[in-house]
């Protein structure tokens, strides 16, 4: 037979001398952290983190140009008294919200009669 360099084992032993001597370390930031861009609205909005947190919860609330982030920002814009905080808005907010999702993500703008679908 050859002599061959040995290669690692994966089978466990029973060394009491651990083979890995790197200790965990924790870091601020994950390394692959995604920011998302906001166009109508900053992301310490209270309303955009229920919506983010409530129904649209793969963040496309936060992505420019998206249906979802084009509803959040005309939902601040026309109804800045309805409070994400406050329980009882809690469903005018989701219906508005959904409402006006569902207004962006077929061009309302294009309708023929689209009045008051963003108030």
């Amino acid at each position: 037979t050859t002599d061959s360099p040995s290669s690692p084992s994966l089978v466990p032993s029973s060394s009491s001398t651990p083979t890995n001597t790197h200790s965990p370390s924790i870091s601020s930031a994950p390394s692959n952290l995604i920011v998302p861009s906001i166009s109508a609205a900053p992301s310490s909005s209270s309303l955009f983190i229920f919506l983010a947190s409530t129904l649209t919860t793969d963040g496309s609330v936060y992505e420019e140009g998206t249906a979802q982030n084009k509803a959040a920002a005309t939902l601040r814009q026309t109804n800045p008294d309805l409070d994400p905080a406050d329980e009882s808005d809690h469903s005018e907010i989701l219906t508005r919200y959904s409402l006006n999702t569902f207004y962006f993500y077929l061009d309302g703008d294009l309708w023929t009669n689209k009045d008051n679908w963003t108030s």
